[in-house]
């Protein structure tokens, strides 16, 4: 865990500035060094309300917001009670940075979250110059020799077929310091998301690769480690 961090923190590094408006949707934990560093303008989507009890943590809360939206349908701030009761303005407004953190798979749960959550960056980045930063697994690289990848801890992915809602990829996976149950979510392979962005006028910038100065020695997680892809894209409509 961290050898993730750094190699997260060395990504952001490499994008991220003094100054800068970044909106992070999936926010999750807060936990990240752009919620810690109070030169930064941050503003957080998630649909767990439990951000809310995270962000009355925070240090410093100068030039920062969360707000509770799932960010895979049309972004409505104040369509129900608990938003009305929580959120405290909205987030339109324009950014340096989109990030997406592990949380972008999560889109392609229902039939137009992936459309709906593109056109809702899409309105909140400067052409040419807004950055959107998506981490995720890459099924092609973790599942390629095999349908399961093993931890030494008893936990594991294995890769799975749900054609229902999309031609997306599904995987379980299991990790026993952290969960009580098998979970299932989506999986995404980088040529496939780099070709729906396409569509929306995102093309890639830059591509964070794995360092091998921070070496996983550990069975599953340094698979994990090696299918872990960062991804930079700039908006560009040809």
């Amino acid at each position: 865990l961290k050898v993730f961090t750094k190699l997260k923190n060395n990504w952001f590094r490499q994008n991220i500035n003094d100054g800068m408006k970044i909106l992070d949707i999936g926010c999750g934990y807060l936990n990240s060094f752009v919620w810690k560093n109070p030169y930064l303008e941050v503003d957080g989507i998630d649909n767990d309300m439990s951000i809310k009890d995270k962000f009355t943590k925070l240090v410093n809360k100068n030039n920062k917001n969360v707000f509770i939206q799932n960010f895979a349908e049309k972004w409505n701030f104040e369509n129900d009670y608990i938003k009305r009761k929580f959120n405290n303005g909205n987030c339109d407004k324009l950014y340096d940075i989109i990030l997406m953190n592990f949380s972008i798979h999560y889109s392609f749960s229902t039939m137009h979250g992936f459309h709906n959550l593109m056109t809702e960056i899409n309105r909140r980045a400067i052409n040419g110059k807004t950055k959107l930063m998506i981490s995720f697994i890459d099924k092609d690289v973790l599942f390629k020799e095999r349908d399961q990848v093993d931890f030494e801890d008893g936990g594991f992915f294995r890769k799975t077929h749900n054609e229902s809602l999309s031609d997306v990829s599904s995987m379980t996976y299991y990790y026993p310091w952290r969960n009580n149950k098998v979970n299932n979510e989506k999986i995404l392979g980088y040529s496939d998301l780099t070709e729906e962005l396409i569509q929306y006028g995102w093309h890639v910038h830059n591509k964070y690769e794995y360092i091998h100065e921070y070496e996983i020695v550990n069975m599953g997680y340094r698979e994990l480690n090696q299918a872990i892809k960062r991804v930079t894209f700039k908006k560009i409509n040809f």
